[in-house]
């Protein structure tokens, strides 16, 4: 099977509760099992930084729930292309929250220390994502 990685990134909707994110980490680890999807989830500054990996079919049809959530705004596409073997082949959805002490791996990928994931390209986020692999 072909894999596909895609790297997005969006905001938390204003006047959404911050108890959603543990909300949409057990739906996605639940479903993306399933669906043989993979992933990770960054979450920090009320935006999110998420790659998707699986079947092209199968990541574009998440993709497009996602962008139509009414959690999330401001949704923004940063990379899809296919791949040989996944990044996160050991997480249905990893959960990683930004905090100060994982902030130092922000700024190796990013030119701010604010989490701004709309400005990164595509291969800083995906860069930033693998680095919490360990």
């Amino acid at each position: 099977m072909n894999i596909v990685q895609l790297v997005y990134s969006s905001r938390l909707a204003p006047n959404t509760n911050p108890s959603e994110i543990a909300k949409i980490h057990k739906t996605s680890v639940e479903n993306n099992e399933n669906a043989a999807l993979t992933g990770a989830l960054l979450f920090g500054e009320d935006c999110f930084l998420q790659c998707l990996e699986g079947s092209r079919e199968t990541v574009s049809r998440l993709y497009s729930v996602i962008a139509n959530d009414p959690r999330h705004v401001d949704c923004e596409l940063l990379l899809v292309r296919d791949v040989t073997q996944r990044s996160f082949s050991k997480w249905d959805m990893k959960l990683i929250l930004l905090t100060d002490q994982n902030r130092k791996e922000l700024m190796r990928f990013s030119a701010s220390a604010n989490f701004q994931p709309h400005l990164m390209s595509g291969d800083s986020a995906i860069r930033l994502l693998e680095s919490f692999k360990t």
